[in-house]
């Protein structure tokens, strides 16, 4: 079976440039998520839940810019919408204890 990417020329340097891209937008989704579960107070598996839906809406916003079509900017199909699920969740939590802490405990 033929690779999908045999019949493309790939520019390896923008690929890379890509996922940094994508890996600095996983992060501020992350940082969103996590303030915005902070500053209302979600606890438990609402504010994980909060989480998977920035993560979601991330890969969402990025498949719609690609037009749905990630193949050509990315190596495979998996990078765009599920890689890094749990990559960014140290992030978010930093970020939800902190705001949770800021704006209800102190």
């Amino acid at each position: 079976m033929a690779n999908e990417l045999d019949d493309i020329d790939i520019n390896y340097d923008q690929m890379v440039q890509n996922q940094k891209l994508l890996r600095n937008l996983r992060a501020y989704g992350a940082i969103n998520a996590g303030t915005v579960s902070g500053l209302f107070g979600f606890d438990g598996i609402v504010g994980f839940a909060m989480y998977f839906l920035f993560f979601a809406l991330t890969s969402f916003c990025m498949g719609l810019n690609m037009k749905f079509q990630p193949q050509k900017y990315f190596k495979d199909r998996y990078d765009v919408y599920y890689s890094g699920v749990f990559a960014d969740l140290q992030l978010f939590l930093i970020f939800w204890v902190v705001f949770h802490n800021l704006v209800y405990i102190l």
